[in-house]
């Protein structure tokens, strides 16, 4: 008898505990939907115009799907390079902007606009440090990327040889191929050549001019073996 007495004793605490951690879940999810409601956001960083689009979140920062919604509001901002998102309890959101900053000057048809290392297109330029590349490309909007091979090859050079080399322009060169020039010497490259093997090259024979004391006028790596005229 004692023990059936303590097995429903038992029963019956283990119940009361359920229905008290249940409520108390319940309770909390009341409260913390409220006190955890998204109230104020803060937009900070690089100056840029950004559209938020609140709809594309739940309005609650401790479930806030903060992957989807950076991807989302890159996918609306073309301009922005990316977002970091900052919690700040208990209802603010801090969005900090990193907007796309131009790596050249692009000119095609007289249009001149910017362009970053991903290809996408900026606004103009004030900046003449940066080098200029004109190429005859199919009109294009701020915001948009640029696939043309080209262009996605003198990107490419600038990106990978901004270390030891400042470009002063880079223009398309006969049928398929690309003149680059820094100082007084033109570099001659194929839209699909091997970076990687041309970057080498290049940095060899640069050094060497360098401690002869020499320029030379253009360095052609189209082919199998440099071509070099002074």
């Amino acid at each position: 008898m004692k023990s059936n007495r303590r097995t429903k004793v038992v029963r019956i605490l283990l119940l009361l505990v359920s229905i008290s951690f249940f409520v108390g879940v319940i309770y909390f999810f009341k409260i913390g939907i409220n006190i955890f409601q998204v109230k104020h956001i803060a937009v900070t960083g690089d100056p840029v115009q950004l559209e938020i689009n609140k709809s594309i979140f739940v309005n609650n920062i401790l479930f806030f799907p903060t992957e989807s919604v950076v991807r989302q509001l890159k996918l609306d901002n073309p301009l922005v390079k990316t977002v970091e998102i900052r919690k700040k309890f208990p209802s603010t959101l801090e969005f900090v902007i990193y907007k796309r900053t131009p790596v050249a000057e692009i000119v095609t048809d007289g249009i001149r606009l910017g362009i970053d290392e991903e290809c996408v297109i900026t606004e103009a330029v004030p900046n003449n440090q940066l080098p200029v590349i004109t190429m005859s490309i199919p009109l294009v909007r701020i915001g948009a990327t640029v696939k043309q091979p080209m262009v996605v090859q003198a990107i490419a050079l600038i990106r990978r040889t901004k270390s030891f080399i400042e470009w002063s322009s880079i223009e398309s060169y006969e049928t398929q191929s690309i003149r680059a020039r820094f100082g007084q010497t033109d570099i001659l490259i194929t839209q699909t050549s091997d970076l990687s093997q041309i970057l080498d090259t290049l940095q060899t024979l640069l050094e060497g001019f360098r401690i002869k004391g020499t320029i030379p006028k253009s360095i052609d790596l189209r082919f199998g073996k440099p071509i070099v005229q002074f």
